[in-house]
């Protein structure tokens, strides 16, 4: 027998550890409904379910149920690259227009960060948002030409940077004639003596 006159020195001399403690009611020696303190002293299993599940004595893995993060209990900034899996923004996980607006109108507001991009639908041309305005993507993105006549012009919507410009003269009627100013020149000519 144990000398020791209170329970907390027994466990002590025999190097159990604090007791756990708990203040409410067991149903049927299995379900603890109140508050429990102490030490688990690694010879009680611990299962827990809900929102986090996971079961064991001691350290034990944990899981928490898909969800339950809302935005509002991340912090600013919490969520950095590095704490990105490399494979864990795909594709499906981008939501359309999330790294560029696609509208039929020129840009207005404000972009949601530096480098996001802008297509117009309406004129095929793109924009880019530098951090204080939106600034039209250099290179050829449109060609207007304003008098065709008596050439036919044909534009191809410019790609990468390049496109084709054809001009070919028009179909004439038979009876016209290109008028334009005339020099005539005799011979022998006071320029020639």
């Amino acid at each position: 027998m144990l000398n020791d006159g209170a329970a907390a020195d027994q466990r002590t001399t025999l190097g159990l550890g604090d007791l756990a403690t708990s203040t409410g009611t067991w149903t049927d020696g299995s379900v603890f409904s109140g508050t429990s303190s102490g030490t688990n002293t690694g010879d009680q299993t611990i299962t827990l379910s809900g929102a986090v599940t996971g079961s064991g004595t001691g350290a034990f893995v944990t899981t928490l149920e898909n969800g339950i993060v809302l935005e509002a209990n991340l912090g600013t900034s919490s969520v950095t690259t590095g704490k990105l899996h490399a494979d864990s923004v795909t594709a499906e996980k981008i939501g359309n227009q999330a790294t560029c607006i696609v509208s039929s109108a020129t840009p207005s507001g404000t972009g949601d960060y530096t480098g996001q991009g802008w297509y117009n639908t309406s004129t095929s041309i793109a924009y880019r948002w530098s951090g204080s305005a939106w600034s039209q993507e250099a290179g050829i993105q449109s060609i207007t030409v304003t008098e065709s006549t008596p050439f036919a012009v044909v534009v191809s919507n410019p790609t990468a940077f390049t496109t084709d410009l054809s001009l070919t003269l028009d179909t004439q009627v038979a009876a016209s004639v290109f008028a334009g100013p005339c020099l005539l020149y005799t011979s022998p000519s006071p320029r020639d003596s």
